[in-house]
């Protein structure tokens, strides 16, 4: 996306304008009838709905994710990972579950 005037677009842009610049090439056949696709699924009106349904997508996958992790690396810790790593008590945090653990609240 270049500028904003671009979210009104009210279709989908031509398979040849789409540029991975991090792979260095177009997309394929296949991934320009996906997004096809997905545009006429959700109803998409315009370009900027479609960029909606994107972010929204990638931000529901990426807290899936982070839940997974929660469920396999912090295990029964008892304060949960997103409010130790970004609280600013987080050493507060840390100190409640010392005191729980020793109460053998995790046994």
């Amino acid at each position: 996306m270049d500028g904003f005037q671009r979210f009104a677009k009210k279709e989908l842009r031509a398979k040849e304008e789409f540029f991975l610049k991090l792979a260095g090439k177009g997309i394929t056949n296949e991934e320009y009838t996906h997004a096809k696709k997905v545009w006429a699924k959700f109803g998409c009106k315009t370009l900027g709905d479609y960029c909606d349904l994107y972010v929204k997508t990638d931000i529901v996958l990426l807290a899936d994710a982070f839940e997974n992790f929660q469920k396999v690396c912090i295990g029964k810790v008892w304060a949960r990972s997103s409010t130790l790593l970004h609280s600013p008590q987080s050493e507060l945090g840390r100190a409640a579950e010392k005191d729980r653990h020793r109460a053998g609240a995790f046994d």
